[in-house]
């Protein structure tokens, strides 16, 4: 898969007066990022302009050099997306979701292919069983299936282990950790030691901008209370407000 370089360019979006974005700017290639910030910092935002549910009011987004905007259905292609909230139809079975959002991107799932979506996310004994009757921890691995379908080279997810149990995190974790090798990929999550198990570089975005980038030394024992020490340096009520 050819690695290509996702750029933001001073973006910046608004809500009336308050911008949630101001003047965004990072370059992410091929690897492991993950997003802290406090509520409100911009983060929700950002990942939604990738996505294309918002756009912003200024500045740019590229892909391999060219706008995300303008490449429209061919960037949707490559982009998997797993918001925080994900809504499936209680009636339909794993396969029916499955064969669905794969539709919707514009691909054709058989049911065997399906199958191995569900399986890959230890969901292969649920695949006839209705959605309605899954837990909410197998949704979320739902959504995680869904998310990977057509091997997208840009994955961005937020809060992806909120209701897994400790079994299913580490399987998450192990699973993030091989696509960011041949993959962009974009976690924004609160739980810090998920960020401090597979990420190669920490975002740290105050006030809708990049304030820090923390590369992941993972030739050492990393420290697991060093992001968190991080974290309040920022964030914490002694930093500064700008």
């Amino acid at each position: 898969m050819e690695s290509k370089t996702l750029v933001f360019d001073k973006v910046t979006k608004s809500y009336g007066s308050l911008n949630a974005l101001d003047g965004f700017s990072a370059e992410l290639d091929c690897g492991i990022y993950g997003l802290l910030g406090p509520n409100g910092s911009g983060k929700s935002t950002l990942m939604k302009c990738i996505a294309g549910v918002i756009r912003p009011n200024s500045g740019k987004i590229t892909y391999g050099g060219e706008d995300i905007y303008s490449l429209g259905a061919d960037f949707r292609k490559v982009l998997g997306f797993m918001p925080q909230d994900i809504g499936f139809y209680p009636s339909f079975t794993g396969i029916d979701i499955i064969k669905y959002f794969a539709l919707l991107k514009g691909l054709k799932y058989d049911d065997d292919t399906a199958r191995k979506a569900l399986e890959s996310v230890n969901l292969g004994a649920d695949t006839e069983k209705k959605v309605g009757g899954y837990s909410g921890g197998m949704k979320r691995r739902l959504g995680i299936a869904v998310t990977l379908i057509g091997q997208p080279e840009v994955v961005i997810f937020d809060e992806p282990t909120a209701g897994l149990d400790p079994e299913e995190r580490i399987r998450f974790k192990e699973l993030i950790i091989d696509m960011g090798k041949t993959r962009t990929v974009i976690l924004a999550t609160h739980i810090i030691s998920d960020i401090e198990a597979v990420a190669d570089y920490t975002l740290f975005i105050k006030n809708g901008r990049l304030i820090k980038t923390v590369t992941n030394d993972k030739s050492t024992i990393f420290r697991t209370d060093a992001l968190e020490e991080m974290y309040m340096e920022c964030f914490g009520q002694g930093s500064d407000k700008t």
